[in-house]
């Protein structure tokens, strides 16, 4: 088991240096999954009529991770010009996060450069291996859920040889 665990900490690293050797000049990776769900967050409350922008704390949310974090991204993306901080009309103690003109248009060209790029990935590997990898992928993330849900019950710690 110890070999697995070896292996899987080197695949997983190696994994982020390829990704990061990959990302676009103009965005970090996580500067882009922040601009997506500002955008996702955004579209969903327009659909149901709300006009404002999206709160930090739903962006965290959304991205499972702290708001701090997430204030950090937004820094950044005002920086660019890429997001906007406003003021609520109902209560001037909320502010909301909007995507600029320049915001989407980084954004779209980030979304083609990742398509192209996992299409071409997927022409490599070939349509089978994918779905296969992504079935590998999925059953991954859900066996660590579980681990997590047990963990929080209170499970004490981890067995040496389940």
């Amino acid at each position: 088991m110890e070999k697995q665990y070896d292996e899987f900490i080197k695949l997983i690293h190696a994994f982020k240096r390829t990704t990061s050797k990959a990302k676009s000049h103009s965005l970090a990776q996580a500067e882009f999954m922040t601009l997506i769900a500002i955008q996702h967050l955004g579209m969903s409350k327009k659909k149901k009529g709300m006009d404002e922008g999206v709160k930090v704390s739903e962006i965290s949310e959304q991205l499972e991770t702290s708001k701090p974090d997430v204030s950090k991204k937004i820094r950044s993306l005002e920086q660019k010009e890429l997001v906007k901080r406003c003021e609520s009309k109902q209560d001037k103690r909320v502010t909301y996060i909007e995507i600029t003109e320049k915001g989407n248009e980084v954004l779209l060209t980030n979304k083609k450069e990742a398509e192209q790029f996992l299409t071409n990935v997927l022409k490599r590997m070939g349509e089978a291996d994918m779905m296969e990898f992504m079935r590998l992928c999925q059953r991954m993330r859900e066996a660590m859920e579980e681990e997590i849900r047990e963990l929080k019950k209170g499970k004490d710690g981890y067995e040496e040889n389940p």
